[in-house]
């Protein structure tokens, strides 16, 4: 199924992932990468994608579901990647329903020396891989985890810290949703659901199946 939908798509086996990683980042320079690289499966959003880029990169959690075309992310996504550096939104992000850092954002300010955006979910997230200094991610997270220990949001404050020097768009709230409560989740109006938190449940037990048939139904009318 995957390369039918991408045929020119490439499946990267995580001892790759891990090659590249230590070809780029050896473990005897980057320790704190190397070990959430191992520990936090989300923190791979952050290596895998971007380690040993100098492009535009987009990435998509898989536990969403697209419920009509996402206009506004695609148009700002033709605009970005004609010139991912050029003035104007420079990254993007989904806008999360808390603040799901892990960490005090003024000390994640502190330390990125810029302030950093508010709320960000990575659930969506396009960067330009430039934006992503590793020996400065490597000394965040020593200075974040000597302070306030681990976080299973790392990912995502670090994402937030590397966006500080960016201009970020924010996916529209009412559009891109994360973590749809259960009566929003049932009745979709929307281009985007996450379902993180508490939607999880609803994501496995029906909103599958729901979007299945939606599909279906659409196909069925332009037949």
């Amino acid at each position: 199924v995957i390369r039918h939908l991408f045929p020119e798509g490439r499946v990267r086996l995580a001892q790759e992932s891990l090659d590249l990683l230590e070809q780029e980042l050896p473990a005897r320079r980057y320790g704190a990468i190397h070990r959430r690289w191992r520990s936090l499966m989300v923190f791979r959003k952050l290596t895998d994608v971007h380690l040993g880029s100098s492009a535009p990169r987009v990435f998509l959690d898989s536990d969403m579901l697209f419920w009509r075309r996402p206009d506004i992310f695609l148009d700002w996504y033709d605009r970005w990647i004609d010139c991912p550096t050029a003035p104007g939104f420079t990254s993007c992000f989904m806008t999360d329903c808390t603040e799901s850092y892990g960490y005090p954002v003024d000390r994640m300010s502190s330390l990125a020396g810029h302030p950093v955006p508010r709320m960000l979910n990575t659930g969506v997230n396009a960067l330009h891989s430039s934006l992503i200094d590793w020996d400065e991610l490597e000394h965040w997270i020593h200075c974040l985890e000597a302070e306030h220990g681990t976080s299973y949001f790392l990912e995502q404050a670090l994402f937030a810290m590397a966006s500080s020097r960016a201009q970020v768009l924010r996916l529209p709230i009412e559009s891109y949703v994360v973590s749809p409560e259960a009566t929003s989740a049932a009745v979709v109006n929307c281009a985007l659901q996450h379902y993180v938190y508490d939607s999880k449940p609803h994501y496995f037990g029906r909103a599958w199946r729901q979007w299945l048939n939606s599909v279906n139904i659409a196909a069925s009318t332009h037949v």
